[in-house]
């Protein structure tokens, strides 16, 4: 591993791990969004218990996020299959981020981030199929599910290599991965708590 390969990794995973769930939250009503809803630090809890308001511009911070972790890399002069591992640590970053305990969100906004970067339209083309199964069905997880598993259809269509199929296929069953891990333990103070408890 060269040291310009792994300080690319270093980076998307603090990129990634950057929970803007938590402080946007945290900033506009004084809350801990792992405390409200399903506990989950992402744009759909924010969106059901804070507003939607809040919730959009949560995913659109998390989707930043992943595409910037690419496209920082590839300034740098990172190789397209260096960027897939790049995208990888921006994910893992997202769903155990370093600044709340390793705790993190579902990961469907950063992965569309990283998605965006390597396959915008094939991505674009799955973004469509969720919103109509959306508006179809009213059904969050089934119908990012479908969209989701319409990406690969999408690809063949515009005749991506097979590392990237294999990459998507292997990359997919990260998002809401955290959605079944018991946390062990409630929330509790940690790095981005620490001003905030001084302070009162």
């Amino acid at each position: 591993m060269t040291p310009h390969f792994a300080s690319s990794l270093l980076i998307a995973y603090l990129l990634g791990s950057i929970p803007f769930a938590y402080l946007v939250v945290r900033w506009a009503k004084g809350i801990d969004i792992r405390a409200v809803g399903d506990g989950n630090p992402g744009a759909k809890n924010v969106f059901e218990q804070i507003s939607p308001t809040a919730g959009v511009a949560v995913g659109l911070l998390d989707i930043g996020k992943g595409a910037a972790a690419l496209l920082s890399a590839r300034a740098m002069g990172s190789s397209e299959t260096a960027l897939l591992w790049i995208g990888v640590a921006a994910m893992v970053g997202h769903n155990w981020s370093l600044f709340i305990h390793f705790q993190g969100g579902q990961g469907m906004a950063t992965t569309v981030g990283v998605f965006l970067v390597l396959l915008p339209q094939e991505t674009l083309a799955a973004l469509l199929v969720i919103a109509v199964m959306l508006w179809l069905i009213r059904h969050w997880d089934i119908a990012c599910g479908i969209g989701f598993a319409s990406l690969p259809l999408w690809m063949w269509w515009t005749a991506r290599p097979a590392e990237l199929f294999l990459y998507v296929i292997a990359f997919l069953p990260l998002i809401g991965v955290r959605k079944w891990v018991q946390r062990a333990r409630a929330p509790r103070g940690d790095f981005l708590d620490l001003r905030h408890s001084k302070a009162h």
